[in-house]
């Protein structure tokens, strides 16, 4: 899966950080296999890094919604850290932000979890 990093953040929180520019049907498919395959009772909360994605479609967001609702059967949570403007604007047409946590950095996001 090279379009998709990895990286345990807390004991209980997971990053996952799509590394290609266009955030569409194949990356939002890999990332939302990958994060219900990470997801369990300890590693419930996920942050996902936007910082690379210019562009994200409909499927991007859905998966975004599929992995919010994954974490949330488990007690925890989906943080979105680092979108660019285009992206947040994105976020917040669709009024996500009224279901979704959006910080800046990893640290945030971390603050926000605990």
């Amino acid at each position: 899966m090279n379009e998709l990093k990895f990286a345990q953040a807390s004991s209980s929180t997971f990053l996952l950080t799509p590394v290609v520019s266009v955030y569409e049907a194949s990356t939002a498919s890999q990332l939302k296999r990958k994060a219900a395959e990470l997801l369990t009772n300890k590693m419930h909360n996920v942050i996902l890094n936007l910082s690379r994605i210019n562009h994200m479609d409909s499927f991007g967001l859905a998966s975004i919604l599929s992995i919010l609702k994954l974490c949330k059967e488990l007690g925890g949570t989906l943080v979105l850290i680092n979108p660019n403007s285009t992206v947040l604007q994105l976020i917040q047409l669709t009024r996500l932000t009224t279901i979704l946590s959006v910080v800046e950095t990893e640290e945030e996001a971390l603050a926000l979890l605990n």
